[in-house]
């Protein structure tokens, strides 16, 4: 069962409650730099980080939901409908785009896969944490 946790002491992070992000339905990729400024203007999304728990416990964006890419069918009923979902993984694109395609064939539209993965936003000093 997914948690929707939001931690207070990680700064920025996306929410559920904000303004719609700027992001075309259809966008398949959306880089690091947009997505981050998303953040800084509060808008209302998720993050699905689609690599495998221990990975996401060692260090993780900000407010992330842990969905690794092969439970997502499982995942899927947890999620909330009509609300962004950026995924990503370290790869930059192999495990994300699992998650974003299935969410996509379960007719969800507001979903793209953070372009340049985990790594490059960690490394430019976006907002990470650790723990589960």
């Amino acid at each position: 069962m997914i948690l929707f946790m939001w931690l207070v002491g990680c700064g920025q992070y996306p929410v559920p409650e904000g303004p719609e992000p700027d992001f075309e339905v259809g966008e398949e990729y959306i880089s690091a730099e947009r997505v981050a400024q998303a953040m800084k203007e509060g808008a209302a999304f998720y993050f699905l980080d689609a690599r495998p728990p221990p990975d996401y416990e060692l260090e993780h964006i900000c407010g992330a939901i842990s969905t690794p890419f092969y439970d997502i069918e499982e995942e899927y009923p947890n999620l909330p409908e009509d609300v962004w979902y950026i995924a990503y993984c370290s790869c930059p694109h192999s495990e994300s785009g699992i998650v974003a395609e299935y969410l996509r064939e379960q007719g969800r539209e507001k979903v793209a896969v953070l372009d340049e993965g985990f790594l490059y936003w960690a490394e430019q000093g976006y907002p990470t944490e650790s723990g589960p």
